[in-house]
């Protein structure tokens, strides 16, 4: 048989803030992850919740408060709201603005290179379905917009920046490269980077041997 826990008044108002607090921390954070636009609402809600506790019992991570809020299963992530520097508790960064997005992150540019620079920056690669969002454009007006400035790979089977795509071992790349044109799902109309100079009979446009000198004579 279930027996509810007896606490005495001030523990069980005790537990009904910290319940709030809770109840609140994750309300404000699924609603902003969810929304990405602040809250301010149900910011100021956790902020005069916490200091109502603080006031009454307390920081959270206090060795008198702990015990009860250990009882919880989600206490790690609301103790977590109090930050500790040279042991002076201080509120987490989510009393102050959003953390599950950042504020500052771009939502719209207005050119497709300005798209491209922000997917490198933000993802490290050609990111066509975030910069297609960015420019509200599609990924087919964005490619011709990009042309000379990013190259399908087949070795990724996505697109890469031109300086990307030549960099690393060329060589075996072009040996890659000539294995993928022979197959019967090469098509020269899905692989960008041949549309001006596709290998004419005789196959795959040769590197320099390893031997060559790289840059110019006298460089």
């Amino acid at each position: 048989m279930f027996h509810p826990l007896e606490l005495p008044d001030r523990q069980l108002r005790k537990l009904s803030l910290y319940v709030e607090i809770r109840d609140t921390y994750h309300d404000l954070y699924n609603s902003e992850a969810t929304e990405r636009k602040e809250n301010a609402v149900r910011r100021d809600r956790l902020n005069t919740l916490y200091d109502d506790f603080i006031r009454q019992f307390g920081n959270l991570n206090n060795p008198k408060n702990i015990d009860l809020i250990r009882m919880d299963n989600d206490n790690r992530t609301i103790l977590s709201l109090e930050r500790y520097k040279d042991g002076q508790a201080l509120k987490a960064d989510i009393f102050d603005h959003p953390v599950a997005f950042n504020k500052n992150e771009l939502t719209h540019v207005d050119t497709s290179e300005e798209a491209l620079a922000a997917s490198l920056n933000k993802y490290g690669n050609v990111n066509l379905e975030y910069m297609a969002r960015l420019t509200d454009k599609t990924e087919d007006a964005l490619l011709d917009d990009l042309k000379g400035r990013v190259f399908f790979n087949p070795l990724i089977k996505g697109y890469e920046i031109a300086d990307k795509f030549i960099a690393g071992n060329v060589i075996s790349k072009a040996e890659m490269i000539e294995d993928y044109i022979a197959t019967p799902s090469f098509s020269f109309h899905n692989f960008p980077s041949f549309h001006r100079s596709h290998p004419k009979k005789g196959g795959f446009p040769r590197f320099p041997a390893v031997s060559s000198p790289v840059f110019p004579s006298g460089f």
